[in-house]
Parts: C-alpha cells; sequence; structure tokens
C-alpha cells in the first residue's frame, strides 16, 4: 500500500467517526468514581437540607396541633360568651397562616426527597456500571487509579531524551496497587475540620468533622479542666455502621444468630429482625439498633484505628455528664410536656394512637420507633437526641466490682427511647449480648 493510500485510509476511517482516540478502560472507571465523589457530596448536602426541613415541618406540626386545640377550646367558649370571639377570630387567622407555612415546607420536604432519591439513584447506577467493567475487563475498582495527567506542550528534544531514561513502575509495585483492599487509602484527614469553637456555660466545646463517613464529635471541656471528653453528636447511623461492616466483613450477633427483641406494645424476641431489619424501616440515617456492646465494641475499636483516637464506650457518669438532665427538666418544667416533643423522640400521641394507650406524652411528632438523628433539637453542648428515641449502651457494668465487661452480667443502658415517656435521668439495664430494637449506642474519645 502506497503512502498516499494509506493517508487517505485513515482519513476516510476519521471522517466516519471511528474513535482514535477513546478512553481505556481505567479511565472510564475513573470518570464514574470521579463522578460519584461529587455525588456522594451533593448526598450529604441534600440529606442534611432534608434533614433541615424535616426538623421546620415537626415543629411546625407541632405548633399548629397546639394553636388548634387553644382555637377549639375558645371557639366553645365563644358559644356562651361573645367577648371570646375576637380570640377566636385572632386564632383562626394564626391557624390559617400556619397551614399555609406548613403546606409550604412539606412542598420543600417532597422536593428534598426526590432530589435525594434521584441522586441515590444515579450513584447506583454508576456502582453497577463499575461492577461491569470489574467483570468485563478483570479490573480491580477498589484500587486507587492513577490521576490524569494535565495536557502539557510539547516536550522539547532533550525532555524527551530524558522522559526515555526515567524508568516505569516496576510490574509488583503495579499489583500491589491493584491487591489494596478498599478504604486503605488516608480518607481521614490528618487534622479534623473545625467548625465551630463556642463556649456553653461552665463547658467550653469545639466541633470537629471527620468527613461524612464518620461520626462528627463535640469536644467538650470543663471550666476546671475535669472532664475533656470527644462525644459524638448523634448515636452512631445505619450508614456509618454499615461502612464498618463492610469493611472489617462484620456480622452482627442479630444477624449471626437471627433474633432481636422487639417492642410492639410488649416486648418480644423475633427470630426474623436483626440488626438491618429491626421490624419498622429505617434509612441510613436512622441510629443502628439490635446490636449487642460487643458489636458496639468492635466499632470502636475499628474507629479507634481510623481516627487514629482512643475511641469507646462512655461510663454511665459521663455520659449523664453530657447529656445534660438537669437543662432538660428545667425546660419541661418552663415550656411545659406539650413541647416535649420538640426535644425527644418519646412516647405521645402517635404511640397512643398506635397501640390504644392514653399513659403518653401530651405532644406528638407523628414518630412511633426510633427515627432518624438529628430531627430534634440539640442540648446545650450541640448533642442530639439524648433524651429519647433509642437507649444507648455504656461500659458500665452495675456490678462496680466486675472491671471485665465481658463477664459482666448487667450492663448500665442510658437514656429512654421512643417507647418511653420522657424521663431526662431514665436508665435500664441489660445483658451485655442482648439486642434490642430500641438500643443503640455513640461513642467517645478522650482528650
Amino acid at each position: 500500500m502506497s503512502r498516499i493510500h494509506f493517508v487517505s485510509v485513515l482519513f476516510a476511517l476519521a471522517f466516519v467517526g471511528l474513535p482514535t482516540f477513546a478512553q481505556s478502560p481505567e479511565q472510564q472507571i475513573a470518570a464514574l468514581k470521579a463522578e460519584n465523589n461529587q455525588l456522594s457530596e451533593q448526598l450529604f448536602k441534600t440529606r442534611n437540607d432534608l434533614l433541615s426541613v424535616q426538623t421546620e415541618v415537626v415543629k411546625t406540626r407541632i405548633e399548629l396541633k397546639n394553636l388548634t386545640s387553644e382555637y377549639d377550646l375558645a371557639k366553645e367558649l365563644a358559644d356562651v360568651d361573645s367577648d371570646y370571639i375576637d380570640i377566636v377570630n385572632n386564632l383562626q387567622s394564626q391557624k390559617e397562616k400556619l397551614d399555609t407555612l406548613l403546606s409550604l415546607k412539606s412542598r420543600l420536604l417532597s422536593q428534598r426527597e426526590t432530589e435525594l432519591n434521584e441522586i441515590s439513584a444515579q450513584i447506583e447506577q454508576n456502582e453497577k456500571q463499575l461492577e461491569v467493567f470489574a467483570v468485563r475487563y478483570g479490573i480491580d475498582i477498589n484500587a486507587v487509579p492513577k490521576p490524569t495527567p494535565t495536557p502539557s506542550p510539547a516536550p522539547s528534544p532533550s525532555e524527551t531524551a530524558n522522559n526515555k531514561r526515567t524508568s516505569p513502575p516496576t510490574k509488583p509495585e503495579k499489583q500491589e496497587r491493584q491487591q489494596k483492599p478498599i478504604y486503605t487509602e488516608p480518607i481521614v484527614p490528618d487534622e479534623p475540620k473545625v467548625v465551630n469553637a463556642p463556649t456553653r456555660g461552665r463547658f467550653s466545646t469545639t466541633k470537629y468533622e471527620f468527613g461524612e463517613l464518620f461520626p462528627t464529635f463535640i469536644e467538650i471541656t470543663s471550666a476546671d479542666n475535669q472532664f475533656n471528653l470527644g462525644v459524638s453528636e448523634t448515636e452512631i447511623t445505619v450508614e456509618q455502621f454499615k461502612l464498618f461492616q463492610k469493611e472489617a466483613r462484620y456480622r452482627t450477633e442479630s444477624q449471626r444468630s437471627g433474633g432481636c427483641n422487639i417492642f410492639d406494645y410488649e416486648t418480644k424476641n423475633d427470630r426474623t429482625a436483626n440488626s438491618d431489619s429491626p421490624g419498622y424501616r429505617q434509612s441510613d440515617s436512622h441510629p443502628i439498633v439490635c446490636i449487642s456492646m460487643f458489636d458496639a465494641i468492635k466499632y470502636t475499636k475499628w474507629l479507634s484505628k481510623k481516627l487514629n483516637r482512643t475511641v469507646r464506650l462512655p461510663t454511665r457518669s459521663e455520659w449523664f455528664t453530657f447529656s445534660t438532665p438537669h437543662e432538660m427538666a428545667a425546660l419541661e418544667k418552663e415550656n411545659g410536656m406539650a413541647r416535649n416533643c420538640l426535644h425527644a423522640n418519646i412516647r405521645d400521641h402517635a404511640f397512643a394512637g398506635r397501640f390504644g394507650d392514653d399513659s403518653s406524652e401530651i405532644c406528638n411528632d407523628s414518630s412511633v420507633n426510633a427515627e432518624p438523628v438529628k430531627l430534634k433539637l440539640p442540648n446545650s453542648l450541640g448533642l442530639y437526641n439524648l433524651y429519647g428515641n433509642v437507649r444507648e449502651w455504656t461500659m458500665s457494668c452495675r456490678d462496680d466490682s466486675i472491671k471485665n465487661l465481658w463477664v459482666c452480667p448487667s450492663v448500665h443502658i442510658a437514656g429512654g427511647s421512643a417507647y418511653y415517656k420522657l424521663d431526662p435521668r431514665k436508665e435500664t439495664r441489660g445483658g451485655p449480648d442482648g439486642v434490642g430494637n430500641d438500643v443503640g449506642f455513640r461513642v467517645v474519645y478522650e482528650l
């Protein structure tokens, strides 16, 4: 074939659209992973927006319910005393405004839920495509790809000569990169992100974020420097615990034995229930439940290595210090029980409506079981869900003489849950290998 004919063939192929510079499988995988990283950041932001709007909706519903009660009472009084007519009209006007506000916030909540579902669907689609690449090309998609070099001007002859003398990566090094397991890269920054450092009364607090894959911590220091502890902002969530399970290939005791104590007005053991299926629908932002104290300890040991800190369960004394029960008791006394649902997911009207039980709080947040974290107001130290939602494991044995938790027959479980009325000093007990669908945990680290 003549040189002219060969060039003509190349031109014809280019003209009909033959991709002469198609991306390699590795480049396509890197692009998909980069897209998923961006989507994950967007997912995290949208989830936070969603939770914020959910909180606003709950507050508005409670306010509207209380206002409706006042309106109904005033209307009854107006039937016998015309002096109450102005009050009825005023309350009616307030109700209409709240109804409009609730409608707007509910619509915004629906939009956020749609956005969250769309982003999640795109991430799932990308991950399926990554699996296809892994099977089709035999590539380890968990290996960290080389960064794509930035295009640069054509090298000079001397640079070209120098590049030829540079040795390429050796084969053993390439194999080592491909054999690295997932998450072994430094996904936790050397220095966590400091969000704020306010002072609250006799405690000073600093908020540290280690990234969306790990708990956010509030570092708490007392004025006398006798209390120094980093406390997870919320109970450990389903998403956070599943990351540990995925990397450590860990199965909880309820998954291995197939059983969890389920509350359905009375507590009973359900052999089909476990940490994946606790008897009610749960999302990634729900607190993880149906886990034993031993499961929780396994998580703390894994997280200690990730954060390069001594992470553990709190003691009973520590828990009742950072939960500030005296503050919640003072709030209840000042504001009344009707506002307790702003601070805690507890045994309320929703519970009474489900089980026909009138021994409940007079507020209503529409939650019967545990709900996603951070839907209630935090305490003065910035910690969420201390007074309800789920009970929390501590590392304190009820028998002080027993120091080895593995042989402790009964452990302090701090706080109440969605199945209890509000009691800031509530605590229960249980065997460390027991599991229930209203028992979770939060973690602390030593400063």
